[in-house]
């Protein structure tokens, strides 16, 4: 898969196979999602060129999947060596690039449904669930944000904005439960800026606004108390 790619028309049955095996492999640890995600993105390079990204849906649509599981936060994560999350995290990063290629005009409104609905229904889960969620869905902003400019939002960011809306009103106080669930939340939103700062924004963008400057503050107040109590202990001692 790393050489050059010709590819004519939409996967038979025994190369879609190949794939989904490829994915299969893919799945036994951030080594291997790692080492064969460049073979993901050269191949809808290659399926692009020959305009039949339809065909390869179902295939690229399992490929997200898979590589997104990879991207989750394992629970130890602060106790893993410096190099093992650095190597974490430029996997995130990779992914990021790639899911902006694998998630095109064709895959965007399934891939924001599902993400969205995930999002919503990770109400009590582990906040990696939702953190992933975030962090996926803030790959494809600039896709999803075509038109806002000119006013015209799509079905896309109409559902992106509703769910962002409903986890800043519903979920604060879980969004302010672990710091990396709060700066992706942050940052999510803050790559939909061109559809919030619209004239004609819906008014759940001022209540995305006010729950950021919410968590903002109390996220303030809970490193004060921390120092405060570090310096109350080292009064005692």
């Amino acid at each position: 898969l790393y050489g050059p790619l010709f590819v004519t028309s939409p996967p038979g049955e025994a190369w879609e196979y190949l794939l989904l095996t490829l994915l299969r492999c893919s799945s036994w640890g951030l080594e291997t999602a790692t080492a064969t995600l460049p073979a993901w993105v050269e191949l809808y390079a290659s399926v692009q060129k020959a305009n039949c990204q339809a065909g390869y849906l179902p295939v690229f649509r399992q490929a997200v999947i898979a590589y997104r599981k990879a991207s989750v936060f394992p629970d130890n994560f602060e106790f893993w060596p410096a190099d093992e999350q650095a190597d974490f995290r430029e996997y995130r990063d990779e992914l990021r690039d790639a899911l902006r290629r694998l998630v095109d005009v064709h895959a965007l409104p399934s891939f924001v449904s599902t993400v969205c609905g995930e999002i919503v229904a990770a109400q009590g889960s582990s906040w990696t669930v939702r953190e992933e969620a975030l962090h996926a869905l803030s790959a494809v902003a600039v896709a999803a944000s075509q038109g806002s400019n000119t006013g015209n939002l799509s079905s896309e960011a109409l559902l992106i904005l509703e769910t962002l809306n409903k986890l800043a009103g519903d979920s604060v106080q879980a969004l302010t439960s672990h710091r990396q669930l709060l700066c992706t939340f942050l940052v999510c939103c803050s790559v939909y800026v061109p559809v919030l700062a619209l004239p004609h924004r819906p008014d759940g963008a001022a209540a995305i606004e006010a729950a950021i400057a919410a968590s903002q503050q109390n996220q303030q107040q809970q490193q004060q108390q921390q120092e405060q109590q570090q310096q109350q202990k080292q009064k005692v001692q």
